[in-house]
C-alpha cells in the first residue's frame, strides 16, 4: 500500500477497496465461526462418537477424512486443518497409527472438500465477489459439480494409495505407532509439549469414557 501509493501506482482509495469486497468479509467471518467452533465442545463430541477407535488404517481415515471433506464444504478449510492438527496427532498414537497417514490425507480432504460450495474455500469466496462485480453470479452450490465428483474421486485414491505413497512413521523420533510396537511409541512420545498433553488426555478421556 505505501510503496504503490508512494509510487503514484494506485491511491488510498484503490488500495483499500479490496477491504469491502464481500468475499473478503465472509472470509474474515468464517475464521470467527472456526474459532467458536474450537472453544466449544463440539470437537470433543467429534472425537467420542465419530473417531473413536477404529479398526485399521483405512477404519480410521474415513472415520477422519469423510467428515473433514463435509465440514470444509461450509467452514473455511485452513481453520479446519489447524484445529485438526492437535487432536489428530494424539488420536494416532493413542490408536497406534502412522500419523503421517492420517495428516497428510486430512490437508487433501479439506482442501478437496473446499471446492463443493462457494465458501468452502476462501479462494471461492473472493472469486466469486470479483465475478458479481462484472456481473457473473455463481451460486452457492455453482462449484459443486465439478467439486463432489472430483472429492470422491480423491478420497478413494487416498484410501487406496496412501498405504503404499506416504510413510509409516512420523516425525517425532521416526515411530512406527502400529500395535507391534506400542512400548515404542510409548518411549517416544514428546511429553514436553503442553498443547499435545492436554489434548492427548483428552482423547484418553474420550475414548476410555466411549468404551465403557
Amino acid at each position: 500500500y505505501i510503496a504503490g501509493e508512494s509510487a503514484g501506482i494506485i491511491d488510498s482509495s484503490e488500495a483499500l477497496q479490496g477491504f469491502s469486497n464481500v468475499g473478503v468479509i465472509t472470509v474474515a467471518l468464517l475464521f470467527v465461526v472456526a474459532k467458536g467452533i474450537e472453544a466449544s465442545s463440539i470437537l470433543n463430541l467429534f472425537i467420542k462418537y465419530v473417531l473413536r477407535k477404529p479398526g485399521g488404517l483405512i477404519d480410521a481415515q474415513v472415520r477422519l477424512l469423510v467428515p473433514v471433506s463435509v465440514l470444509s464444504a461450509f467452514l473455511n478449510n485452513t481453520p479446519i486443518v489447524a484445529m485438526m492438527i492437535p487432536v489428530v496427532e494424539t488420536w494416532a498414537v493413542q490408536c497406534h497409527l502412522s500419523a503421517s497417514r492420517l495428516l497428510i490425507p486430512l490437508s487433501y480432504a479439506a482442501i478437496m472438500g473446499g471446492t463443493c460450495t462457494l465458501i468452502g474455500s476462501s479462494t471461492n469466496v473472493i472469486v466469486a465477489g470479483l465475478a458479481a462485480t462484472d456481473g457473473v453470479d455463481i451460486g452457492f452450490f455453482g462449484i459443486g459439480m465439478l467439486g463432489v465428483p472430483a472429492t470422491f474421486i480423491g478420497l478413494l485414491y487416498i484410501f487406496v494409495f496412501s498405504r503404499i505413497l506416504l510413510p509409516a512413521e512420523t516425525k517425532k523420533g521416526d515411530v512406527d505407532y502400529y500395535p507391534e510396537q506400542t512400548e515404542q511409541a510409548g518411549s517416544h512420545s514428546d511429553s514436553d509439549s503442553p498443547s499435545l498433553e492436554s489434548t492427548g488426555g483428552s482423547v484418553q478421556n474420550l475414548l476410555g469414557s466411549h468404551d465403557d
